[in-house]
């Protein structure tokens, strides 16, 4: 996130990975904060039972919920239009470095394009200050449960060990996965704040910012911070949006 090698490789020491499921489950705490798959979410602006404008953290466990239950054929015919779609945006096929993900509680897994255009994918990897650097893919074999030159990180979600290790700003394009979105191109997160840290600060030319969802995640508007990044491009199973910026 360059092509991967099937040799083996010893990862860092690995560390229990926690469970996203019981991680989702976990009650607001008394601090007014929560733990969603291992990331604390701000639950401090919670609306009152008085307004009738939703939260962000409402909205996001709202939209949570409704992405993950989309399941079985529908989700896999779903997912195939999300990456057929992304073959016809014509800026991306000139790009040389795209920034993917793996997919997480519920986010569009695009391994049909991730294939197709492996020597291009860079997979994000967390670091200790939660901002995202960046490596070449590993192999994205659908038939290997473990890959080589990978490990989960503390969230459960693989990494990729192959180097170099780049920044955002080295990218020519970022597919972001979204929990909520907008056509002014205002995206909802999982709340940690990993792509605004990574992508704050950045010149131009910054890489094109792709949101990817299901359309079932629209909303009319989302509520924006003025550090939100805006998005250039959404892309769902049913359109590409270019966003109204």
């Amino acid at each position: 996130m360059g092509g991967a090698s099937n040799e083996s490789c010893a990862g860092p020491p690995r560390r229990k990975a926690l469970n996203p499921l019981r991680a989702a489950q976990l009650e607001p705490s008394v601090q007014g904060r929560r733990a969603a798959n291992g990331v604390l979410e701000d639950a401090s602006n919670e609306s009152s039972p008085m307004n009738k404008t939703p939260s962000k953290t409402q909205l996001r466990r709202q939209l949570r919920q409704a992405r993950n239950a989309i399941a079985g054929f529908n989700r896999h015919q779903q997912q195939q239009r999300i990456s057929k779609a992304l073959e016809s945006i014509p800026a991306l096929r000139q790009a040389l470095r795209i920034g993917a993900y793996m997919p997480f509680d519920g986010e569009p897994d695009l391994h049909p394009y991730l294939r197709r255009h492996q020597r291009k994918i860079w997979l994000p990897l967390i670091r200790r200050d939660l901002h995202l650097d960046f490596r070449p893919s590993f192999a994205l074999s659908p038939s290997k449960q473990r890959p080589a030159f990978a490990y989960r990180n503390r969230f459960g979600i693989w990494e990729s060990l192959h180097q170099p290790t780049r920044r955002a700003a080295h990218l020519d394009a970022m597919f972001i996965p979204l929990v909520g979105f907008d056509r002014m191109g205002n995206r909802l997160g999982m709340g940690a704040g990993f792509y605004d840290r990574s992508l704050a600060g950045l010149r131009r030319p910054k890489p094109m910012l792709i949101g990817i969802a299901f359309s079932s995640q629209e909303v009319n508007h989302l509520p924006a911070d003025p550090w939100d990044i805006p998005l250039d491009y959404i892309v769902t199973n049913r359109e590409i949006i270019k966003t109204l910026r």
